[in-house]
């Protein structure tokens, strides 16, 4: 009984620890949607096309894992989105 009590806590303190760090990932995605606007009104401003594959290659090559390759893609596509 101790046992599952404990375990109980661990898991506890460990949905802590990754709603802290949701709330870190959703901070960080917020500023750079900021930036992705920024960027987009800039190219739009002088005529450039909003979509770039070589630098969409740049921030994919640094993926070390199909999971993150997988969520940099979903990124790219959304900020895709708000660049237009």
């Amino acid at each position: 009984m101790q046992d599952k009590i404990q375990t109980q806590a661990k898991i506890k303190a460990l949905r802590q620890e990754i709603d802290n760090l949701d709330s870190q990932l959703l901070s960080i995605l917020k500023n750079r949607q900021e930036t992705v606007k920024k960027i987009g009104l800039l190219k739009r401003k002088t005529g450039q096309n909003t979509i770039a594959p070589e630098r969409e290659k740049e921030i994919l090559s640094k993926c070390k894992t199909e999971f993150e390759k997988t969520i940099m893609q979903k990124i790219i596509e959304e900020s895709r989105k708000i660049q237009e």
